[in-house]
C-alpha cells in the first residue's frame, strides 16, 4: 500500500515543479482529485490484501471462521482507507510547504511518504483489529457495516477522480503497476519467510535494507520523471539523450542524474552503518563493527542500490518514450524489485556467514553475527 502514497508524492512533486500549484484554486483541484483517487485505490488494495490473506489462511488450515474473516476484511479495508486519507493529506501539505520555501519536493515528499507509510499503516491495522475483534467482538454488525460503507463509497471516489483532469489518466492506467508490484514483492516476502525460519536475526535488518533502498531510488526516479516532464513531450527525449545507457553513464556521466546517483550512494554508506549499530545495540550486546557481517551487509546494500539506481534511469526513460507517465508506473516497480533484491541479498549474507565458519556453532542473532565467533565446536 505504501506505493500509493509514494506515487502520489511523485505526481504532486511533478505538478509543483511544472508550476501548476502556484494558486490556491489549482492546489485544491489537484489535491481533491488525488485524494479521491487514492481513496479508491486504497479501498481496492485493502480488499485485495484481505482476500489474499483469507485465501492463504484457508489453504493452510482448511477451514475459516466467518466472524474472523469479517473482522480481517473490515480491518484491512478500514486501515487502507484511513491511512491513505491521512498520509495523502500529509503529502499535499509537504509539497505545498516545499514550494513555499523554494525546496524541491522531489527530494522531500517521496522519502516522507516511504517513511510514514508502513509505520502508520501497521499501527492503524493493529488498533482497528483489536477494536473490532476484542472490544466489539460481540457486535459483528459493526465490522460488516464499516466494511460495506467503505466499499460502497469506492465508486464515488472513482467518479470524482475521473472528473478531475489531473487524475483521470491515472484512474485508468495506474492499476497495472501497483498490482504487478504486489506480485513482485510477494517474491521477497517468500524469501523473507523462508530465511527467517533459519536465521532469527534476519528479520531485524530486512526493513532497513529495503527501506533505505526504496527511499533513495524513489528520490532518483521522481527527479528523473520531473526532468523529463520539464524537458520534452511525452514519447520523445531531450536532444542528445538515449533511452538506454550503460552503468558508467548512469553513475559517472556528465548529466545531473549521474551526480544525484553518486550523492545518493554516498548517503547510503553512513546511513546503513548507523542502522547496523542501532540494531546491534537494541538486539543484544556486541560490537557491531567486528567480524565479516558488516562488510558483507554493506556490500549487499551497495549492490542493491546500484542496481536500483541503474534500473531507475532506464525504466523511467523507457516508460516516457512509450507514452506512459513514470510518476505512476516507475516507483511501484522499483520498490518491489528493491524488496525482492534486498531480501535475497540479505539471505545470501547470512548464508555466507555460516559458510565462513562451517565448523563453528554460529548464533544467527544480529549481535552474534557481528561479533567474533567463539571457538567451541559441535
Amino acid at each position: 500500500k505504501g506505493n500509493l502514497e509514494m506515487t502520489l508524492a511523485c505526481r504532486m512533486s511533478t505538478q509543483a515543479n511544472l508550476g501548476r500549484m502556484e494558486t490556491r484554486s489549482a492546489q485544491l483541484s489537484i489535491a481533491s482529485g488525488n485524494l479521491s483517487l487514492i481513496q479508491c485505490q486504497a479501498t481496492v488494495a485493502g480488499l485485495v490484501a484481505a482476500l489474499l490473506a483469507i485465501a492463504k489462511s484457508f489453504v493452510s488450515n482448511g477451514s475459516m471462521v466467518p466472524a474472523n474473516v469479517l473482522t480481517l476484511a473490515a480491518s484491512a479495508v478500514l486501515t487502507a482507507a484511513i491511512a491513505s486519507i491521512v498520509l495523502a493529506s500529509v503529502m499535499v501539505l509537504v509539497v505545498v510547504v516545499c514550494r513555499r520555501f523554494r525546496l524541491n519536493p522531489d527530494n522531500v515528499a517521496t522519502p516522507v511518504a516511504a517513511s510514514l507509510g508502513d509505520i502508520t499503516t501497521l499501527a492503524l491495522l493493529a488498533g482497528l483489529a483489536t477494536l473490532l475483534h476484542v472490544v466489539l467482538g460481540n457486535h459483528q454488525w459493526v465490522s460488516g457495516a464499516a466494511l460495506a460503507l467503505v466499499i460502497v463509497l469506492a465508486p464515488l471516489w472513482a467518479l470524482l477522480a475521473h472528473r478531475n483532469p489531473y487524475t483521470r489518466e491515472v484512474l485508468s492506467q495506474g492499476w497495472v503497476p501497483i498490482l504487478l508490484a504486489v506480485v513482485i514483492s510477494s517474491g521477497g516476502g517468500y524469501i523473507l519467510e523462508y530465511a527467517s525460519e533459519k536465521f532469527t536475526g534476519l528479520a531485524a535488518y530486512q526493513p532497513v535494507i529495503n527501506g533505505v533502498a526504496g527511499n533513495l531510488v524513489s528520490v532518483q526516479a521522481s527527479r528523473i520523471s520531473t526532468y523529463l516532464h520539464l524537458s520534452a513531450q511525452k514519447g520523445s527525449l531531450p536532444e542528445g539523450e538515449a533511452r538506454c545507457v550503460g552503468p558508467w553513464a548512469v553513475f559517472f556521466g556528465p548529466c545531473m542524474h549521474a551526480r544525484t546517483a553518486r550523492l545518493l550512494l554516498l548517503l547510503l554508506v553512513p546511513g546503513q552503518l548507523i542502522f547496523v549499530a542501532v540494531i546491534d545495540h537494541v538486539e543484544g550486546p556486541g560490537d557491531a563493527f567486528r567480524g565479516p557481517f558488516v562488510g558483507l551487509y554493506m556490500a549487499a546494500a551497495i549492490v542493491q542500490v546500484c542496481l536500483l539506481l541503474y534500473l531507475a534511469r532506464v525504466l523511467v526513460y523507457v516508460l516516457w518514450t512509450r507514452g506512459q507517465d513514470p510518476d505512476n508506473a516507475a516507483i511501484p516497480f522499483l520498490t518491489a524489485l528493491g524488496d525482492l533484491l534486498g531480501s535475497g541479498l540479505l539471505a545470501l549474507v547470512y548464508l555466507s556467514i555460516l559458510q565462513l565458519s562451517p565448523n563453528e556453532t554460529v548464533d544467527t542473532t544480529p549481535s552474534a553475527l557481528t561479533t567474533a565467533p567463539s571457538n567451541h565446536t559441535t
